[in-house]
């Protein structure tokens, strides 16, 4: 199981659950976690626990998640520029 603060406060040392995933969700999605990253703030914390009851505890810095952040931040504040593809013209 994979617990997420999204925007966790390391003053306070709150951890305010957001998101919740299972093994068998994170099984089926190939071992990976996915979230939305629009909604990270500039710290995350991630905890993970096994079935013999073990936590890890990881504190990430929303950087680490290079592109994601900018394009969200590119989003909030309306500087988001659609890409748009080029066609290439079909000859029959």
């Amino acid at each position: 199981m994979v617990m997420l603060d999204f925007d966790y406060d390391k003053e306070n040392q709150g951890f305010d659950l957001d998101d919740v995933q299972y093994a068998d969700g994170i099984e089926k999605a190939g071992w990976k976690v996915t979230f939305r990253s629009d909604l990270l703030g500039k710290k995350m914390m991630a905890v993970f626990l096994d079935i013999y009851g073990n936590e890890a505890r990881v504190l990430i810095d929303a950087k680490a998640f290079g592109k994601a952040k900018a394009q969200s931040s590119a989003m909030k504040s309306g500087k988001a520029v659609k890409k748009t593809e080029k066609k290439k013209a079909v000859k029959n």
